[in-house]
């Protein structure tokens, strides 16, 4: 049974158990997973584009520096660090090593979706697992969206055993290349993903009872779910308020506290979430894009998207579209250098 608690505010609260969060976990599906194995040695550093979706890196051996634009931080064997919002950033062995953009090192694939990167000056090396892993809609884009643009689960907390573990296991899989690798990859990619996401959940207590229970909350998860459902539409505070039975005042009031956002700004970003995936894989025009979303022009639209992205909806699709080429390239170049292998072994 729900409890109410007072806040700093006075504003009641519903108090809720950590399984409450159990069914928020069980709704992500994992609709996409790409792995690489990056074997650098010293000096090293790679520039890593953004890339919608988690992405995670494991440290095997070695170390190196993960910089984004805000912050640095330094992994040492075992650490993992996940990165919600899949935004751009560098790995490198030192904080002044020159970086080259990971589409310009020696990558091979060895499966749908799975390659080994090696790079560097010769010296000492890291081993790096960097994996990336997209949800199926409709997902509780809300609780990624809540998370810290970097979570780092060290080695020697307890908690990081375990996903070691799981990521053991993909890196051997992948040396082993056996037959149902991606399956088993995908699985076990969901699993550490899990791991990740309960380890940040049951980490921040304000979160688990404020923010996480957001979609089960009677005012705040029917107003999610229209949003999600229904982005284009052309929500007001009141329209979402009326869905719930509460006031205009009330519900904008609750919906920030909980959410961290207002309801204006929590539909503009679902928005620009939905429009980097389809300016990066549909066929579609900015002004259809802008169209669908409810902007009432595509310059209105256009103007949105780069105040949260940074970027022109023109220049996201090129940047998008050049990292493609850059993946299909790679691809190419391995095949043929398989094939090249393949033949040269026939050779009597």
């Amino acid at each position: 049974m729900k409890r109410e608690i007072p806040d700093h505010n006075g504003a009641a609260r519903f108090k809720r158990r950590p399984d409450d969060v159990s069914g928020i976990l069980h709704n992500l599906r994992l609709a996409q997973m790409s792995y690489c194995r990056s074997e650098v040695t010293r000096p090293w550093g790679l520039d890593r584009p953004y890339e919608a979706g988690i992405r995670f890196h494991y440290v095997v051996e070695g170390g190196c520096w993960m910089t984004t634009a805000t912050e640095s931080v330094w992994l040492t064997a075992g650490d993992v660090a996940l990165m919600a919002n899949g935004a751009s950033h560098q790995l490198a062995d030192a904080r002044d090593s020159a970086v080259i953009s990971v589409f310009h090192a020696e990558r091979r694939q060895v499966g749908p979706d799975m390659y080994r990167l090696r790079a560097g000056g010769g010296g000492s090396m890291s081993v790096i697992v960097c994996c990336r892993v997209a949800f199926e809609e409709p997902c509780p884009a809300a609780l990624i969206a809540m998370m810290p643009p970097i979570l780092i689960v060290r080695a020697n907390e307890p908690s990081g055993h375990a996903v070691q573990s799981v990521l053991q296991l993909m890196a051997s899989e992948v040396a082993l290349n056996r037959y149902g690798a991606v399956t088993i990859m995908t699985r076990l990619a969901d699993v550490a993903i899990m791991h990740l996401l309960r380890e940040w959940i049951e980490g921040d207590r304000a979160v688990l009872s404020e923010r996480a229970s957001a979609l089960g909350d009677p005012q705040i998860g029917p107003a999610l779910a229209a949003i999600h459902r229904d982005p284009g539409r052309a929500w007001s505070v009141g329209a979402l308020a009326s869905l719930v039975n509460v006031s205009r005042s009330t519900f904008a009031e609750r919906f920030t506290a909980v959410m961290g956002v207002p309801p204006a700004r929590y539909l503009a970003l679902w928005r620009m979430k939905i429009a980097e995936r389809r300016l990066s894989q549909d066929r579609v025009s900015v002004a259809q894009v802008a169209m669908r979303l409810g902007y009432d022009s595509e310059a209105s639209f256009a103007r949105a998207f780069k105040r949260i992205t940074g970027y022109s909806p023109g220049r996201y699709r090129r940047v998008q579209a050049q990292a493609e080429r850059a993946n299909s390239a790679v691809e190419t170049v391995g095949a043929q250098a398989d094939e090249l292998q393949r033949k040269s072994a026939e050779r009597p």
